[in-house]
């Protein structure tokens, strides 16, 4: 397609899995919410929305715009197409007067003149993508706007080649490793979750992968399945480990609480238990089904894992049973592990200086263990020493983390914008909220 060309100040935009982009004028707020983006002036009620959707079948704009016409703009007068709305696209602008919400009564609609609203609204499609723009405004029409607006869906560009939605990537997932393992049971579970033998797992950090390298599905999923597999048959009922096989292994991992809560199941999660110590499930069999944790900052928890070397596994209640280890224990020996971990892997570490020194800080390169490296004292304490005092530090991911100055205020924001847009980009999220680091610990920052 061709496309108009966005001014060279203007913000640039990529929807729902890279589905499209678009720029857009910097004085305009954007909001997204689950593939809807609604853009709107500094000034104005006008609002510019975009909905965009895939469509099992290539896309048909006209009967997409039909049935919008008739779902959600049923009262209207007025009508007329007015020019192209997209280059590449047969469709145009289709124009008119709309009663939202018009009055419940049908005599009421005879005497009441209702509120009318401008609107215009366009369907763009390619393959299976299929984008509906919506320009709404009141009764007087802000021309400014209305003519940026249309220069925006100009701008738009539809991926030619996009990823697959996660309702298709999972049922590619799973006829995957059908194939690849006709001897175990898989079946789809819910939401990026399938049946794997006698668990459930996620496929959450997969999918993310997914979407960073969408031409690499099968060698995706192959890493996927060898993780799975191997780690269904250790972390099989029959797999019960000796401690001194694991106890130079053991290492701290940091983990969303609410992904902790989603594991364990409704009802067995006992949220009263988080702070001052390990987590405390509400009954057995959540015991039996939870990781050893407990609350570290903000929506964080501490989890640990057993290191393998292309995977890792988390330690559970019963197995702490097994090797007559007390908590306080296993959080002494995984702290050690860590600290060796990288002595033998040294951080290489990227600053940022300001004009009165080191204002920004984050690891050169990713590894499993990086967010952990939180846990430690020494580490936090050489972070803090390096940046000036305290610092703000965001954990987006497990692999990654940046920590800034607390002196450096405006940076701090602008780091909150970025870890808040990579947490739900990354693979492994952790968290969008920044934690604190003082000479007294690690605390949420607000």
């Amino acid at each position: 397609m061709d496309n108009a060309e966005p001014l060279e100040h203007w913000t640039s935009h990529i929807g729902l899995f890279g589905w499209y982009k678009l720029a857009f004028p910097p004085s305009w707020s954007l909001i997204e919410r689950q593939g809807h983006v609604l853009l709107r002036p500094a000034e104005g009620q006008a609002t510019l929305s975009l909905t965009v959707s895939w469509s099992n079948q290539p896309a048909e704009p006209q009967s997409a715009l039909k049935k919008l016409l008739i779902d959600k703009y049923a009262h209207r007068r007025r009508m007329q197409v007015r020019g192209s709305a997209h280059p590449g696209n047969n469709t145009g602008w289709h124009c008119g007067e709309t009663l939202l919400q018009p009055p419940a009564s049908f005599w009421k609609r005879l005497w009441e003149r209702g509120n009318w609203q401008k609107f215009q609204v366009t369907v763009v499609a390619e393959g299976h993508l299929l984008l509906v723009a919506e320009l709404l405004q009141g009764t007087d029409v802000d021309h400014e706007f209305q003519t940026l607006a249309q220069v925006v869906i100009q701008t738009l560009k539809l991926n030619p080649a996009p990823c697959d939605p996660p309702n298709v990537f999972i049922a590619r997932a799973v006829d995957f490793i059908r194939q690849a393992h006709p001897d175990l049971n898989c079946q789809q579970a819910g939401d990026l979750q399938i049946h794997l033998g006698g668990s459930t797992v996620s496929l959450v950090n997969f999918y993310r992968e997914y979407l960073h390298r969408p031409n690499y599905f099968e060698a995706i999923l192959e890493n996927a399945v060898g993780t799975l597999v191997n780690l269904q048959k250790e972390t099989s009922g029959n797999f019960r480990p000796r401690r001194e096989s694991v106890v130079h292994r053991l290492i701290p991992m940091l983990y969303p609480q609410k992904s902790i809560r989603n594991a364990v199941g409704p009802g067995l999660f006992d949220t009263d238990h988080w702070e001052g110590g390990p987590l405390q499930l509400a009954t057995r069999e959540a015991n039996e089904l939870g990781f050893v944790c407990e609350g570290f900052a903000a929506d964080l928890a501490m989890t640990y894992v057993v290191d393998e070397e292309q995977a890792y596994w988390y330690v559970q209640p019963a197995q702490l049973e097994d090797w007559e280890m007390t908590y306080e224990e296993l959080r002494s020996i995984a702290l050690e592990n860590l600290d060796r971990h990288f002595e033998a892997h040294p951080m290489e570490m990227t600053v940022i200086e300001s004009e009165h020194g080191p204002a920004v800080a984050m690891p050169t390169k990713p590894d499993a263990y990086n967010a952990a490296r939180l846990a430690s004292e020494s580490f936090r304490e050489r972070l803090r020493l390096l940046l000036g005092g305290s610092c703000v530090v965001g954990v987006p991911n497990r692999d990654f983390f940046v920590a800034v100055s607390l002196s450096c205020e405006e940076t701090v924001e602008q780091i909150r914008e970025r870890v808040t847009v990579d947490h739900h980009q990354m693979t492994h999220p952790l968290t969008s909220r920044l934690l604190l680091i003082t000479a007294d610990g690690v605390s949420e920052y607000v």
